[in-house]
């Protein structure tokens, strides 16, 4: 392990508490664009079949899209540095 075992818990309520503040912020932000009704459509919909289905595929299609762009951006690069030699 990576923690000391005499350290572990310590390390956990330190962590329990940055997780809490993530949550914190990430739930304010949604409430800044979300009303408790949409929350409750967003619920319904997260729990059908489509939604189930955009949640399983939602970290493969991000990884994907991520080394897309990571492609164009050495692309847009090399580009930007025809011009500047």
């Amino acid at each position: 392990k990576m923690i000391p075992e005499d350290k572990q818990t310590e390390f956990k309520k330190d962590f329990q508490a940055v997780l809490d503040k993530n949550m914190d912020i990430v739930a304010n932000i949604w409430m800044k664009y979300y009303s408790k009704a949409d929350i409750a459509e967003l619920k319904k919909f997260y729990n059908s079949p489509i939604g189930n289905k955009m949640k399983e595929n939602n970290t493969k299609i991000t990884k994907e899209v991520v080394a897309n762009q990571q492609e164009l951006m050495l692309d847009m690069q090399q580009a930007v540095m025809k011009y500047f030699q």
